[in-house]
């Protein structure tokens, strides 16, 4: 049996929050983390795929669980078993794998971000529709029939989204060699229009956050305009006034509704907590 693609023995100071979260609510659940690996395998087909850890954290009442399994998948490299389709990327989907890794490597995007970017309806999977209308928005130029070969080669088992651990393991595997190259991008400067959403907003919070050197519980309460012990859309929206965030406020009240998980009217401490620990506070 491979191993699974997390420390045997739980979390580390060293973890994003988003998954020391995860791994105590795994340890909550099961003690014996030897019995970990045959709970998150959920189609027994030993290895843990990016959809096992997704129906996971579904059994184990986690929000956002996309998020969760892409901090993992991005956070450790999976064993080989682990990781879908040990073969190299067909010649025929190279030509597209490169454009996508040179167009992220060049606008400073990780693969994680990068996933995140191209899912343009913010739902946490990337659909055919999403990869489509991302190329399109990035100016790539690949063809339809190439994409539609792309997306049905990186999707996990007939869901209709592709797989993040498929798209994490090919884009860094020709992410060396496309750097090199200006691949698929626009000609001239190649500057492509980027896709601004609900991970600039994060990212963007996160590096406010990090720049006035305040922990997360400290910024939930500061965000708390009000000083009512939640956050609410008015606190999000003056807070992002007062701080001067360059966020356009169409993308901050999509973020505020993603988080507001259970319709609310407000961002509860375990979601602004979750969010903050999966973005990326150097902008």
């Amino acid at each position: 049996m491979p191993d699974a693609p997390f420390p045997a023995q739980g979390t580390s100071r060293n973890q994003p929050l988003i998954l020391q979260n995860f791994y105590k609510k795994l340890r909550e659940y099961l003690n014996d983390s030897a019995k970990w690996f045959h709970f998150l395998d959920k189609d027994k087909d030993g290895r843990i795929s990016y959809q096992d850890v997704v129906r996971s954290c579904d059994e184990l009442k986690l929000i956002q669980p996309d998020l969760i399994a892409m901090a993992l998948f991005e956070s450790r490299d999976a064993s080989a078993d682990s990781n879908p389709n040990n073969g190299r990327v067909p010649d025929s989907l190279m030509a597209a794998m490169k454009t996508i890794a040179s167009a992220l490597d060049h606008n400073g995007f990780s693969v994680f971000d990068g996933y995140k970017s191209f899912d343009v309806d913010m739902d946490g999977k990337m659909s055919f529709q999403d990869l489509e209308n991302s190329c399109r928005d990035w100016n790539l130029e690949i063809g339809k029939d190439r994409l539609k070969e792309l997306f049905l080669f990186l999707e996990s088992d007939s869901s209709g989204y592709v797989d993040y651990a498929k798209w994490k393991h090919y884009l860094d595997e020709c992410s060396t060699e496309a750097s090199s190259q200006s691949g698929g991008a626009a000609s001239g400067s190649a500057q492509m229009r980027l896709v601004t959403g609900r991970a600039d907003a994060r990212n963007v919070i996160a590096a406010a956050i990090e720049f006035n050197q305040i922990s997360l519980t400290d910024a939930y309460v500061a965000f708390d305009v009000d000083g009512d012990g939640i956050l609410s859309w008015q606190d999000l929206e003056a807070a992002a006034d007062t701080l001067q965030l360059d966020i356009p406020l169409e993308d901050l009240k999509k973020l505020f509704e993603e988080l507001d998980t259970a319709q609310a009217g407000y961002i509860g401490k375990e979601a602004w907590n979750e969010m903050l620990a999966g973005a990326d506070g150097s902008e």
